[in-house]
């Protein structure tokens, strides 16, 4: 509807217009009583079109005020370009960048819709628990570590000894702590030695063997040969001592050594020390006896009286610096379980059976090797036998 006090303005404006226009124009005094006609006929057609012009921003043309945009019917949300809303999926994901608040339609004409879906994935994604938002492609969840590459568990060990009715000491044992030597610090090694040779030579071959196999037992190569390798050397080091000092001729040891691996228990023996694996309230023992008592006890039915004759404390093999007779050396690795107990002793240690042995380490098991250790050992002295031989025990337990 036409504004009429703007119309009325302007008809009375343009006849006030005229003489500007005469003079601009450079018109003869003839010539302007024509033009002034034709202006007056077009006059109302020239102030309409002037209104129009001065009304079209009311009509929300171009530079119509903000206030007015109401008037217009708000665009639906599902007109905007496909490329112009986010999914919210994607707007969780650290990789997309929504689209920024203030982006406008090529229009021109601002789209509430985009931002406000924004601003809901967003939220969205916030308020979204840890479980559900997605974890990156390379992050393994804690409980996939590979167990190569956790922290391992140390192997609890112990050992102890008793000197029996002995003057001296001649065992010997000791440890090779398996961090020194391997990466993941779970192959620690276990030997036990006794001595024999009479007072001074008894009591150094012992030490003298387990001191030359700690130091030879190398980094590099498998087990067995590691093994086998410090063996030698503790053969070897029983010769020096005699070649320097003759009186020591006739000393020697027996020895077992034992070594936990990733694929379980591997040893090597010389002599009738004992290794036992302790399961679930049952021990078994891993190596040879290279004494004379096993010969007896398979001639007790078929020759008797040969059986009677021999002593089953006589060694057919042990250290005494030449060829070695007999070596004892596991076939293949023994499966170790949780729980487990190596211990390797010395012969003091046959005062007991082995079905007590097997009782003693299974009432001490919860309180760990040492407590094991000192049980037999105890058990050992309150035998109270007249000829007790020193008596070792050393122990490694395998972690539940």
């Amino acid at each position: 509807m036409p504004d009429l006090p703007a119309l009325v303005s302007g008809l009375s404006t343009a006849p006030a217009l005229l003489p500007a226009v005469v003079l601009m124009s450079g018109l003869g005094p003839t010539e302007v009583p024509g033009v002034v006609g034709i202006v007056l006929v077009l006059q109302p057609a020239i102030v309409l079109m002037w209104w129009s012009w001065r009304a079209a921003p009311a009509r929300g043309g171009p530079g119509a005020p903000a206030g007015r945009e109401s008037e217009a019917p708000p665009e639906p949300a599902d007109t905007a370009p496909t490329s112009e809303t986010p999914n919210p999926a994607d707007a969780a994901s650290p990789s997309e960048t929504p689209e920024p608040a203030d982006a406008a339609s090529p229009s021109g004409t601002p789209k509430p819709t985009v931002r406000e879906r924004a601003r809901e994935a967003a939220e969205a994604a916030d308020a979204a628990p840890p479980s559900e938002t997605p974890e990156p492609a390379d992050a393994a969840p804690e409980s996939e570590v590979p167990a190569a590459e956790a922290a391992p568990t140390p192997l609890r060990r112990a050992g102890g000894q008793l000197i029996g009715a002995r003057e001296a000491q001649e065992d010997e044992f000791g440890f090779i702590d398996g961090s020194t030597l391997d990466p993941d610090g779970r192959h620690p090694v276990v030997i036990v030695a006794d001595g024999m040779g009479g007072h001074a030579g008894g009591e150094m071959a012992g030490r003298l063997a387990v001191r030359a196999f700690v130091d030879a037992y190398g980094l590099d190569g498998a087990p067995a040969d590691r093994l086998g390798a410090a063996l030698d050397a503790a053969n070897r080091s029983i010769d020096d001592a005699v070649r320097e000092n003759l009186s020591l001729d006739g000393m020697g040891a027996t020895l077992v050594a034992a070594t936990v691996t990733t694929d379980g228990l591997e040893w090597i023996s010389v002599g009738d020390s004992p290794l036992y694996l302790y399961r679930a309230g049952r021990l078994k023992r891993l190596n040879e006896d290279h004494s004379m008592a096993p010969v007896i006890e398979a001639l007790r039915e078929s020759d008797p009286a040969t059986a009677r004759g021999m002593n089953p404390n006589e060694l057919r093999s042990a250290l005494v610096g030449f060829e070695i007779a007999k070596v004892d050396a596991s076939p293949m690795p023994e499966l170790l379980l949780p729980g487990d107990l190596i211990v390797a002793a010395t012969d003091g240690l046959n005062t007991l059976s082995v079905d007590e042995t097997a009782s003693i380490v299974s009432d001490c098991r919860g309180d760990g090797p040492e407590a094991v250790t000192d049980a037999l050992l105890a058990a050992v002295a309150a035998r109270a036998v007249p000829t007790q031989d020193n008596a070792t025990v050393a122990i490694i337990e395998i972690p539940d």
